[in-house]
């Protein structure tokens, strides 16, 4: 008997355990294959469904609570050599008026036509949305979610946002509830980008689709978009893409604002947030270092004894952008110009209680109060008289009488007077007292940032050169301007 016939004779001897061996690796072999065989389609499915959020999106520019040109999608179009479109989006309520039933967290996203071209499906539906009919389209999720179809009515609510974020001290009024009236003119599926997402979660979102222009004028932010989809080469790294991207950026998605200021004879770089950002502050005076910084702000009282004159503008600066100041002012002196002094019955060397509103604990708004003593009095005229002192503070600029202010804080309106509003006629926001830069920056800090402006002396005729000076050294993360590689994030779901 040879060495394979003692194989045989064990093999048949031992089948039942070796038949059982066999019989587990097949079962093992088969739950590995089955569970990976899962593991694709899982995976498959998650990709598909990250294809389906962002569509044929590469790339996404957005800038969180802030705003910038909706023309800069087509600035960044043509510099990238891409497909993009400008998108508003935000957060709302929509309602069933039929039913009476709402679904809160609604996603609403303002759109052009070219947001349509980024749809995931090949025979996807373009919606032709009219914004004077105040025309929407629901993705199917929503639909459903309302019981609505294409003729019916759907009411949205959304909070108009604030110029800053939080509790801000001169913020304009809290943030309005506005409503619209819609009809839905379309339902978009998944397929024709009704799952547009930019969140990475499997759950379809509830998405109402607006022209843009309903949604801009809902917000007050005529021309300005928060988002920009992006279609690139797959060649184009995103290095690339942010180097076109800055060679693109104006001011405006800066959200900041330069005018030239006749009084001073200046420039005056001042931000639509009515606070300049810290970084924006810090960039341009080590670029410009002759910029000279200003801080106006909103004063409840000024009182000397039991005289006082309510709700004023004061202004924080230096004697070299406001020669009428005297070059040693000290932090605990105040110059009131004659208007203020004459109200107060005020003299040099008097004491005076500066009264104005900050951000406390838990960001409520707390009343501090500062005292002074009085350096000089200057006339009202001149640079001194100047209104372009006080920015764009919002319920306050536009109001035609001071008594009219809504400025988003417990003013209490009553004890405003007729001299008052005399001088809101006359002077508008000229500031009625001048402190030094050093007590500005004590008193009237902020998370937002300190300075209102900078007034930078350079030739009127040149100013597309001062223009380019300050965009050369500006970033675009400086207003949260962030460009994200949004298809590589999809695959790799």
């Amino acid at each position: 008997m040879n060495a394979f016939h003692y194989v045989l004779r064990s093999v048949a001897h031992y089948r039942a355990a070796y038949l059982g061996v066999l019989a587990g690796a097949v079962l093992g072999a088969t739950v590995l294959l089955g569970a990976l065989f899962a593991g694709d389609s899982v995976a498959a499915s998650l990709r598909r469904i990250g294809e389906q959020r962002i569509g044929r999106t590469t790339h996404v520019l957005a800038s969180g609570d802030r705003f910038f040109r909706q023309a800069l999608a087509d600035d960044l179009a043509t510099a990238a050599s891409a497909p993009t479109a400008p998108a508003l989006i935000a957060r709302g309520t929509a309602t069933n008026p039929t039913t009476r039933s709402s679904i809160n967290q609604v996603q609403l996203v303002g759109v052009t036509p070219a947001f349509w071209s980024f749809a995931p499906g090949p025979n996807a539906l373009t919606p032709t949305l009219a914004a004077a009919q105040s025309e929407i389209a629901l993705n199917d999720t929503l639909a459903r979610r309302l019981q609505v179809t294409v003729g019916d009515t759907v009411v949205v609510r959304l909070q108009k946002p604030g110029v800053l974020a939080g509790n801000a001290p001169i913020a304009g009024a809290e943030a309005k509830l506005e409503t619209l009236r819609c009809k839905v003119a379309a339902i978009v599926g998944d397929a024709s980008f009704g799952r547009f997402n930019l969140q990475a979660t499997q759950m379809a979102a509830s998405t109402i689709f607006l022209p843009i222009e309903l949604l801009q004028e809902a917000f007050k932010r005529p021309g300005r978009a928060n988002l920009i989809l992006l279609e690139t080469a797959a060649t184009l790294p995103l290095p690339a893409l942010q180097l076109q991207l800055s060679r693109v950026l104006r001011l405006l998605d800066y959200g900041l604002t330069l005018k030239w200021r006749e009084q001073p004879a200046a420039f005056e770089l001042a931000s639509e947030r009515i606070f300049l950002d810290p970084e924006i502050v810090e960039t341009v005076t080590r670029t410009l270092p002759a910029a000279q910084p200003a801080i106006t702000y909103l004063v409840n009282e000024l009182r000397i004894g039991d005289r006082t004159t309510p709700y004023s503008v004061a202004t924080a600066t230096n004697a070299t952008a406001a020669p009428f100041l005297p070059a040693d002012l000290g932090p605990r002196e105040i110059v009131l110009n004659q208007w203020l002094a004459d109200d107060l019955q005020a003299k040099a060397g008097d004491d005076v209680r500066v009264t104005y509103f900050q951000v406390g604990p838990a960001d409520t708004l707390i009343e501090q109060d500062t005292a002074f003593r009085v350096r000089t009095i200057i006339p009202l005229a001149g640079l001194a008289a100047d209104r372009a002192w006080m920015p764009d503070f919002p319920g306050i600029s536009d109001s035609k009488h001071q008594s009219d202010w809504d400025p988003g804080l417990p003013l209490n309106l009553k004890r405003i007077r007729p001299q008052d509003e005399k001088y809101w006629d006359d002077f508008r926001g000229a500031p009625k007292a001048f402190v030094s830069l050093a007590a500005g920056r004590e008193m009237w800090t902020t998370r937002w940032g300190t300075l209102t402006a900078l007034r930078i002396a350079h030739p009127p005729a040149q100013t597309a050169d001062l223009e380019r000076t300050l965009l050369g050294v500006l970033r675009p993360e400086m207003n949260q301007l962030l460009l994200t590689n949004v298809r590589a994030g999809a695959q790799d779901a």
